[in-house]
């Protein structure tokens, strides 16, 4: 089909629908024999654009679509996953993201947003409700995937409060590059629900699983360009454990608050894509630890989401106190008057650091005027940072000389372990100088993001001149970290410079031994199809119930002539050879 008649079968958004239901759609009704054919027609590329979860090449499609479908914008905060990620990301980060997938490839977009070095797998199975796929085809002819079904931690449907069901396709490598729409036999329920689970336990898993969801859509439905920040959140938490009497005299009662993470998330778990959440208490303490003594922004924000749902239960609830705690971006010295519009979870979000600042300019203490407003010392200290307020430091180990000293090789980006061995006080102490002097956090990040940027393109470029003759995947065993720091955090510069470079020779794989392959394939395929007519013996075995449940053969089976054990079982299930 021409380009200039793309749109002939015109189709518009149904609601909730993501992009891939939209091109599946399409795909249908141009009637292309080949998924390879509605992904160049419709991205310019036979294979990039296929992706069920987060797109790439979306310039391409818009300008292909003629923008009738919206701009990239639109599409990605509407139909993609990306805005459950993207908040949890810094404003810069966000750019680089929405402008990574305009173009062409993700690189390396999925370890940015934290999916690789999370216990949660980055797959992102399809997921559809049987009772919207009735309804679907009843409204509108077509069952499609809806895009509040897909974000991570959602696994009921709010709408019909049924478990969603996944398939079978896409996340486990079948039919990676098709284009598909939800069927009833690619559909399967969750593992663990296929034997049933007692009413009472079922009921806990769905009241808990139903509030989870929606807190998880709740994150997804924020505005764009939304960013949380990661220390006014963790201020939030403690704010929020002080009130429960779970944060006293700066000490974190962290057993209790194992103990409440345990027993939201034992319910949660039940659901294969939530159980790498704590297991036990034990579990659970060693989690709170890594995420409560300090602010993480690299963590995935499932973690994040279980901690607030244990401790506020719905978004509305954290986001009142995350405004609060962190409101101080206010002109501190306007006075809120008395007959002011606000509503009195915003008059008290902003009272408070106006409070702080005019005790603070009365001679107040740190400590004294945070008593006074009940919070947190290092939380007055870093508002009134922000609000552009040094705080008078009483001289201790660290005269003010040094003080300055300090200062300046942290806005040189030096080591934070280095510069406690030369100034003689701990880690703890010059992040506490980071946090409460203004702007120096983000001067010293800037400054150990161009250092690393300048050390790992130096270290690149003299690999290369060095060895000349060396291709990529030479160069990245000598190197490995060094590739991989510049593969994540400046793909253009490494891939500019790898272009140019030989190519590895081509490998006969003289060193897999086919024969124990063979033997192990041909057992799995015989077992899969024992399996499937167990209890039906004139069901019908076909080569994709197979590689789905064997993935790993799939890419092998072009190379069935090395494997004639294979072959052999393939065709005596299949066609009865």
């Amino acid at each position: 089909m021409a380009k200039s008649k793309i749109f002939e079968t015109s189709l518009c958004w149904l609601p909730e629908e993501t992009l891939f239901s939209w091109c599946s759609r399409y795909h249908q009704i141009v009637g292309h024999l080949v998924s390879s054919l509605t992904c160049q027609q419709l991205f310019g590329h036979l294979q990039r654009g296929s992706q069920h979860d987060f797109p790439c090449r979306l310039g391409e499609f818009v300008q292909r679509t003629y923008g009738r479908l919206g701009s990239s914008i639109d599409i990605i905060y509407g139909h993609t996953l990306l805005p459950f990620y993207l908040p949890w990301k810094s404003i810069e980060l966000q750019t680089l993201v929405l402008n990574t997938i305009q173009i062409d490839g993700l690189g390396s977009l999925k370890y940015r947003l934290g999916l690789l070095t999370s216990r949660f797998r980055a797959h992102h199975p399809l997921k559809a409700c049987l009772a919207c796929f009735r309804a679907d085809i009843e409204q509108y002819g077509v069952a499609y995937w809806h895009v509040i079904h897909q974000y991570p931690g959602v696994c009921v449907c709010n709408k019909h409060n049924q478990i969603l069901y996944e398939s079978t396709l896409k996340s486990n490598g079948v039919g990676r590059f098709q284009w598909s729409l939800p069927t009833l036999n690619t559909l399967v329920p969750p593992s663990v629900f296929e034997e049933g689970l007692s009413s009472a336990v079922s009921n806990e898993v769905m009241k808990h699983s139903l509030a989870f969801s929606s807190l998880c859509c709740k994150v997804a439905s924020l505005p764009s360009a939304f960013f949380i920040d990661p220390n006014v959140m963790w201020e939030s938490y403690r704010y929020q454990l002080a009130e429960m009497g779970l944060y006293q005299s700066q000490r974190l009662r962290i057993s209790k608050i194992a103990d409440l993470i345990f027993a939201r998330s034992v319910h949660l778990r039940y659901f294969p894509a939530l159980n790498a959440f704590p297991s036990s208490q034990d579990e659970a303490a060693r989690q709170m630890n890594r995420l409560l003594y300090q602010p993480r922004s690299g963590c995935h924000p499932l973690w994040h989401l279980l901690i607030i749902f244990t401790l506020f239960e719905t978004w509305d609830a954290f986001q009142e106190i995350y405004k609060m705690v962190g409101s101080v971006s206010i002109d501190p010295t306007v006075i809120l008057s008395p007959d002011s519009e606000l509503s009195p979870g915003e008059m008290l979000s902003q009272e408070l650091p106006v409070k702080l600042i005019e005790l603070l300019k009365n001679g107040s203490s740190y400590r004294n005027a945070a008593r006074q407003i009940g919070i947190d010392t290092t939380t007055a200290m870093v508002w009134a940072a922000k609000a552009g307020l040094k705080p008078k430091r009483r001289p201790k180990r660290l005269q003010p000389y040094a003080r300055t000293q300090l200062i300046e090789d942290l806005r040189k980006g030096e080591d934070k372990n280095e510069l406690a061995k030369i100034y003689g006080v701990s880690v703890q102490a010059i992040t506490t100088v980071m946090r409460t002097e203004p702007k120096l956090s983000e001067a010293w990040h800037s400054a150990r993001d161009a250092k690393a940027l300048n050390i790992n393109r130096a270290c690149w470029s003299a690999l290369m001149e060095n060895c000349p003759t060396l291709s990529c995947k030479a160069l990245r065993t000598l190197a490995p970290a060094t590739y991989m720091w510049l593969y994540r955090n400046d793909p253009s510069w490494l891939k500019q410079k790898c272009q140019y470079l030989p190519k590895p020779p081509r490998s006969n794989h003289k060193s897999v031994d086919w024969n124990a392959r063979d033997i192990e394939f041909s057992q799995a395929v015989l077992r899969v199809a024992q399996e499937a007519t167990r209890d039906a013996p004139e069901f019908r075995i076909t080569v994709q119930l197979i590689y789905q449940q064997i993935p790993e053969l799939r890419p092998k089976l072009s190379q069935l002539n090395k494997l004639p054990l294979t072959r052999k079982a393939i065709n005596s299930v299949v066609h009865g050879d």
